[in-house]
């Protein structure tokens, strides 16, 4: 399955006694917009038809019908969940402080690896990983991160990433939280960490969600016995609070830091020293709400400096549209050479987004 975003699509496919359908029917089940298609409607002409809020449900999409508009190079607003089973397509329109926080997020966890771990994972956009229930491709579900850290050996961890991010509006948080549990399921817990960033104008807050920490070491009874282990936040929960839109970045309140990535939960192996985890000091996250004043034209780069048009030079960038501009496409500063969105941008080139 190719992802719209250029990048290939993770398959796992699960014995049915593995199978588990909370979160599946958890999130089918959302109390949000809802349009209603008929089976033979083309779900791309409803969601042209959409005003964009943040989350919306469409129903009665075939799985042929989503295949058709998952693979579209035009297709508008971004996968969040489908389920064949339930015939229930949701799709999300972010905006740019959405897209600040969780690309920003992804970033910087990855800036200061040393040379050889950076070459251990890959960060990556918003990339389609789908699961059979009991090799039923009848009974497939799919979704799409925000930001997701991969390891550049696929088949240590079966394709699909050790961390995921999802960032949304807090009013948006049973969306989040279901969306959490689905990676850990459709997975089989092989994503370890899932950060959910919830915001407000005047709030962010971002939770990381894990199940039972690897053993040491890991064996393959633990391997398992995982299927049965329960998503839940490891606190701190971390928060970053301003009194209003006008107020200077020392004067935000910011409680919960660092935000702390197990190296093993990452990586998947123990760390060597001078190696350990991954840790994200107060002084990003005080940067985070002043973008909320831009007004959705400003975004960073590799370095953190904001421009309209998103200039960057750094390593292995990775290609995300702005401004929800569909179908997305990247080119060096000599505007002679063109990327997908999605794609990853080899070190040293500079790149920019044609919207």
């Amino acid at each position: 399955m190719r992802t719209a975003s250029g990048s290939t699509a993770a398959t796992s496919v699960a014995s049915g006694s593995e199978t588990k359908h909370k979160s599946i029917t958890a999130l089918c089940a959302l109390d949000i917009p809802t349009v209603k298609i008929g089976s033979q409607e083309d779900p791309s002409v409803a969601i042209n038809n959409i005003q964009e809020a943040f989350l919306t449900k469409i129903t009665g999409v075939t799985l042929e019908n989503f295949l058709r508009w998952n693979e579209s190079e035009s297709r508008r607003g971004r996968l969040f969940f489908y389920s064949s089973e339930y015939e229930v397509l949701i799709i999300k329109y972010p905006s740019a402080i959405h897209e600040y926080l969780h690309l920003g997020l992804c970033h910087k966890t990855t800036r200061n690896l040393s040379e050889n771990l950076d070459k251990e994972i890959i960060p990556l956009g918003s990339t389609t990983f789908k699961r059979m229930q009991g090799g039923n491709i009848a009974a497939t579900a799919a979704g799409e991160g925000d930001s997701i850290l991969r390891l550049a050996d696929r088949g240590k961890n079966n394709g699909w990433p050790t961390v995921v991010i999802e960032a949304g509006w807090t009013q948006n948080r049973a969306a989040l939280v279901a969306k959490a549990h689905w990676w850990f399921e459709a997975s089989n817990n092989a994503v370890k960490t899932v950060l959910l960033i919830k915001a407000t104008p005047l709030q962010i807050q971002i939770e990381k969600w894990k199940t039972s920490p690897l053993p040491r070491p890991i064996t393959r009874l633990y391997q398992r016995e995982a299927t049965n282990l329960y998503p839940k936040i490891h606190p701190p929960i971390l928060t970053i609070s301003r009194a209003s839109a006008n107020s200077p970045p020392n004067e935000y309140r910011v409680t919960g830091t660092p935000l702390r990535l197990e190296f093993r939960d990452v990586f998947l192996r123990d760390p060597v020293p001078p190696e350990g985890d991954i840790l994200v000091e107060e002084s990003f996250f005080r940067k985070c709400p002043a973008r909320q004043n831009h007004k959705g034209r400003e975004l960073p780069d590799t370095e953190g400096r904001g421009c309209p048009v998103w200039w960057g030079q750094g390593k292995n960038v990775i290609c995300q549209p702005v401004l929800r501009a569909a179908g997305g496409k990247w080119r060096n500063k000599e505007g002679d050479v063109m990327y997908d969105t999605g794609a990853v941008v080899p070190k040293g080139v500079w790149w920019k987004c044609l919207v």
